[in-house]
């Protein structure tokens, strides 16, 4: 993907930047889980075992 204009860049906000990663998803350098009560940014391996587990109820 090509970077971003400028001007998309600067006028970004919560839901444009929603937007944005989901119609370019390379835009997400670490992964992202939304678990209903909190949204969770990147992990370390206490994370990622608490989020598999979690996954399971999905």
């Amino acid at each position: 993907m090509a970077r971003l204009d400028e001007e998309v860049r600067q006028a970004v906000d919560a839901q444009s930047a929603r937007d944005l990663m989901m119609a370019h998803p390379a835009l997400v350098k670490r992964p992202i889980w939304d678990l209903g009560t909190r949204i969770v940014v990147g992990f370390d391996d206490s994370m990622k075992a608490l989020i598999g587990a979690q996954e399971v109820q999905a």
